[in-house]
């Protein structure tokens, strides 16, 4: 096996066993047992549902479903549990990104069906 691809399976392996990883999942399953955030996201969902349908169907409740979407965005990202996850999940995110489109490049287009 060549260094490169030495380096990008030892990078996976740091990326399994990041702190942040871990600390992510537990900040999962705290917010799926919390009410008041769970509320948040569904609210959020609702909002979006409601700008997707005036998008398409209601241009004159399009502005105010927007308005409520964001309103319902920034609750949700207020909440704690899910300003840490978004945190963490930035963390995670890049390298995780970067490995995946360092290994695209390798594989090129294999295993496509």
């Amino acid at each position: 096996m060549d260094t490169y691809s030495e380096k990008l399976i030892q990078m996976a392996k740091e990326i399994l066993d990041m702190q942040e990883r871990k600390e992510l999942k537990s900040i999962e399953d705290a917010i799926y047992s919390s009410d008041e955030s769970l509320k948040k996201i569904i609210a959020f969902q609702k909002c979006q549902e409601a700008y997707f349908q005036a998008l398409e169907y209601s241009i004159e409740k399009k502005e105010e479903c927007k308005n409520q979407l964001i309103h319902s965005k920034k609750i949700m990202d207020d909440d704690i549990l899910i300003k840490k996850y978004n945190e963490l999940y930035e963390i995670v995110t890049e390298p995780t990104l970067y490995l995946e489109k360092e290994l695209h490049k390798i594989l090129g287009g294999r295993g496509k069906c």
